[in-house]
């Protein structure tokens, strides 16, 4: 190669890598790494790995006998996050895919991996991998996942009782079971007494002309204790209270005439405690929330 050839050569600037081996020991186990593939993803790893003026043969990770200690780690864990690091295919099945997404959050989520947590998060919500509510609740506390706490708190809070498992309290904890069946509680008082009296202007003074006001109020709380209430209580997929007025407004109300019904349904959507559930469980996501590592 003439001078002037290789005068004009430089190198990449993304790809211009000290090729660096750094050894980890998780348990007994060791793992040897190409160091610019961690630092890549983490500053804190780089500023240890490249930019630390002890970085030799006496450091840290430079040798069996000094290996860079993985704590609250297993092997099969780090495994799986190097894996990842080198872009190894993922497992067939969505059990195990799964474990290994979460084992790349709880290394990532340690060393404020990024690109690691963003992955893992959007992952492991696809359909395919089915976690249960009380896991992803789990998963959001312990690895700082925000977004990932209304909907499992609102999925725990429609869950009959009936239909928590040991396995539940084991991913919640006390605390947390606690403070989701508390709001269960308080939602269902709110519901049982919104759903056993039914609702409609007592004033008779404020309701507009009406021929015989006596037969649309009859109707009125025939229907509702025939028809809302049963909905209310319904223990499979039971009508909230935020959704009472539309569930009305369709309801077919003969006898009733349009204007009272018009009134009727006004005086609803004033009503503060049909807001009272909603209110309820907005508290406990953000009860919840405050947990969130």
């Amino acid at each position: 190669m003439s001078q002037s050839a290789s005068s004009s050569q430089s190198f990449h600037p993304n790809f211009n890598i000290d090729v660096l081996p750094v050894i980890f020991m998780v348990d007994t186990t060791l793992f040897k790494i190409d160091a610019s593939r961690l630092s890549n993803h983490c500053t804190l790893l780089k500023n240890m790995l490249f930019d630390s003026k002890e970085i030799g043969l006496s450091a840290e990770g430079s040798s069996v006998e000094q290996p860079i200690i993985i704590p609250d780690c297993t092997a099969d864990v780090f495994a799986n996050f190097c894996g990842w690091l080198y872009q190894v295919g993922w497992h067939e099945d969505p059990a195990e895919h799964a474990q290994q997404l979460i084992d790349v959050l709880h290394v990532c989520h340690r060393y404020d991996i990024s690109a690691g947590i963003k992955l893992a998060s959007e992952e492991l919500l696809r359909p395919r991998f089915n976690l249960v509510p009380s896991r992803r609740l789990s998963l959001a506390l312990c690895y700082g996942l925000q977004s990932w706490i209304n909907d499992a708190v609102r999925a725990l809070i429609a869950l009959p009782p009936r239909s928590y498992t040991p396995t539940d309290l084991n991913y919640l904890g006390a605390p947390i079971y606690h403070l989701l069946f508390t709001a269960k509680d308080n939602i269902l008082v709110e519901r049982q007494k919104v759903a056993n009296f039914p609702c409609y202007p007592r004033n008779g003074d404020a309701s507009p002309w009406c021929a015989d006001h006596e037969q649309c109020e009859q109707v009125w709380t025939c229907k509702w204790l025939t028809v809302i209430a049963r909905e209310i209580h319904n223990t499979v997929t039971p009508l909230e209270l935020a959704d009472i007025p539309h569930r009305l407004h369709i309801a077919d109300h003969a006898g009733v005439t349009p204007e009272c019904k018009s009134a009727f349904l006004e005086y609803i959507n004033s009503l503060p405690q049909l807001r009272k559930e909603e209110e309820l469980t907005v508290q406990v996501v953000e009860a919840i929330t405050a947990f969130c590592n």
